[in-house]
């Protein structure tokens, strides 16, 4: 039997002993670096949203006829879209030209309608109400938008139908079209006259608007 060799016996003692060590050492190290780079990106983390902006937009849900009806918080911001353009001018015509017995809900839909003008376009919308008055009519005008479309960067047509009821007599249908140039300010919202009828900031620079040969 081969007599056993101390200096291997001790080396191998000393590898069992401080090998284990060595390599629990060299663990923690990597476990170390490992908890370090987490903590480094969190902190990074952290800063980035701290250093976000704490104005949050909000978006204005809006239905068919454009009129609003929610309000929410989008992930991004968005602008406003000429499909929400084209909704808004169709229902600025039925606000604008639509004739109701009822003075109190005719003057709601006058506060929109001029919501959403310049002073340009209010001299014109005025001077069509100098002689065609809705208030204390004896008729009733029930405007119908028929299409919305675009003609320019920023002008549209709008075409639509009206149907004028008197009381007693056969109502009659007239057909009617408008030239309108439109313009966006989202600061037309910040006034508290304007920010329930407008909040989006839609407004019509000028208008000129015709009866359609039938």
């Amino acid at each position: 039997m081969a007599q056993a060799n101390p200096y291997l016996n001790a080396r191998r003692e000393w590898d069992e002993r401080y090998g284990d060590q060595i390599a629990r050492a060299k663990s923690w190290r990597i476990a170390a670096l490992a908890a370090l780079a987490v903590a480094t990106v969190a902190v990074a983390g952290v800063a980035y949203i701290g250093a976000q902006s704490k104005i949050k937009p909000f978006v204005v849900a809006i239905d068919k006829m454009g009129s609003p009806i929610a309000v929410a918080q989008p992930s991004n911001g968005s602008g406003v879209t000429q499909r929400i353009i084209e909704a808004q001018l169709a229902n600025w015509i039925v606000n604008t030209r639509m004739v109701l017995p009822d003075q109190t809900a005719q003057q709601t839909l006058l506060n929109r309608s001029y919501a959403m003008l310049s002073s340009n376009a209010a001299s014109t919308v005025s001077d069509w109400f100098k002689s065609n008055s809705p208030f204390g009519a004896a008729y009733t005008v029930n405007p119908q938008v028929n299409s919305v479309l675009p003609t320019g960067a920023n002008t549209y047509q709008v075409n639509w139908t009206e149907v004028k009821a008197v009381p007693g007599q056969n109502s009659t249908t007239t057909h009617w079209k408008a030239q309108i140039t439109v313009g966006v300010d989202a600061k037309l919202a910040d006034k508290p006259q304007v920010m329930l009828d407008n909040p989006l900031g839609i407004f019509i620079q000028s208008l000129n608007w015709t009866q359609s040969v039938s």
